[in-house]
């Protein structure tokens, strides 16, 4: 880049480092789409494990109390 005047030569730089800039923060952006998908698995995984406990609790009261 030795042949390009001072100014080009700030303005490519300036371009390129904003580039990196941009690419980093999407980066950073779909980390916490990702986080935020996880975290939205993990409570529908609580959620589920919540229905599991209450079918079952119904299930054993329905054993007990038509035995």
């Amino acid at each position: 880049m030795s042949d390009c005047l001072p100014a080009g030569c700030v303005a490519h730089e300036l371009g390129a480092i904003y580039t990196e800039f941009n690419a980093f923060f999407y980066e950073i952006g779909a980390l916490l789409a990702n986080l935020n998908l996880l975290l939205a698995n993990s409570g529908t995984l609580l959620a589920n494990l919540g229905i599991l406990l209450a079918n079952s609790g119904t299930l054993l009261a329905n054993w007990i109390f038509h035995a």
